[in-house]
């Protein structure tokens, strides 16, 4: 894709094939966090909303396919929110969490080549690991996000499998998929993804950012395209989004919404972004960046503008890091 022609045009419509992905989403993500609003337990929704993220994985795939994928990225998301929860606990958790979201990006994008998962990448083992690290907790709380964070991946295992029991949408045909073991691109995924992550999240942290683990997660999402002039526009559409996204935020934010209504935008925001992903990842990013600032405030009393300033200050740390790696690495 030209980044320029890809900017100069409007996304198309949503199709079909957008929606069904879309609500799948939905429905994996907002069950939860009603439950949990009805509850009481809402200040474990960072969890819930980690773990309901296993059902953008495979959206095209047959359903044989998509549980597997879903069951294996599940899983690795919900021990990095658990791992991040631990490190969350831990007295020397900010400089712990560098190393940590290098090891958990690193290590996601080696496994996402061995057995070819899409979305390709590392983006949300590292905004799990990252927005739980970054929030202080006890130890108590480590069994708790991996039994919610659990929970949830396994509901939406389940949602993305719904149409299994139905004839006219069975898709049942596997694509046998070799795993791709290549010693040599792990270990460069490892680098790249680990490095970009890690260096995000130094700089981020030694600036005093609130937020460090956003920097780490833009720095990563170039890195996922096939080839250079993907790479470009994809930073290019993540940093351009980003900014308009803030705007969105806070004319939100303006508004006061709290309880149900603050939870259903969460919900509404999110559905839009997946309906754009594949065809615009800007107009996507205009979506989903008032929904990461709305999300991390769910249990707040009072939603707060002065995150917007840290997101637009990341974002473009990490595109700035990103695209610099796969500069100076020639790749």
């Amino acid at each position: 894709m030209d980044s320029r022609r890809s900017l100069k045009h409007l996304p198309t419509n949503p199709s079909l094939s957008d929606y069904l992905p879309a609500f799948r989403i939905a429905l994996s993500i907002g069950i939860p966090l009603i439950l949990l609003k009805l509850t009481g337990h809402l200040t474990w929704s960072l969890y819930a909303i980690f773990g309901g993220f296993t059902s953008t994985y495979g959206r095209m795939a047959s359903h044989i396919d998509r549980i597997k994928m879903q069951s294996a990225a599940g899983l690795l998301i919900v021990l990095s929110l658990t791992a991040g929860t631990a490190v969350g606990a831990h007295p020397l958790a900010s400089f712990v969490a560098i190393i940590g979201i290098g090891l958990v990006g690193g290590t996601t994008a080696g496994m996402a080549v061995i057995f070819q998962w899409r979305p390709s990448g590392a983006l949300f083992t590292v905004f799990a690991f990252g927005a739980c690290a970054s929030t202080p907790e006890t130890t108590s709380r480590i069994p708790i996000s991996f039994l919610v964070g659990l929970a949830c991946a396994t509901f939406a295992v389940m949602v993305g499998s719904l149409g299994i029991w139905h004839p006219k949408t069975r898709r049942t045909t596997s694509v046998q998929r070799k795993i791709e073991f290549h010693p040599a691109e792990i270990k460069r995924n490892f680098a790249l993804y680990g490095g970009a992550a890690s260096l995000s999240m130094f700089i981020s942290t030694v600036d005093h950012l609130s937020h460090p683990y956003w920097a780490a997660m833009t720095a990563v999402v170039p890195l996922s395209a096939t080839n250079t002039n993907d790479r470009l526009s994809r930073g290019l559409h993540r940093l351009v989004g980003t900014f308009v996204g803030l705007f969105v935020a806070v004319a939100v934010i303006s508004f006061h919404p709290s309880g149900w209504i603050l939870l259903f935008t969460v919900g509404f925001l999110q559905v839009c972004s997946e309906l754009f992903v594949l065809k615009h990842y800007g107009m996507a990013m205009v979506f989903m960046t008032p929904m990461a600032l709305l999300m991390t405030q769910l249990n707040a009393k009072h939603l707060t503008t002065s995150l917007v300033l840290d997101r637009g200050i990341t974002t473009a740390i990490g595109v700035a890091i990103g695209l610099s790696i796969l500069y100076i690495t020639n790749d």
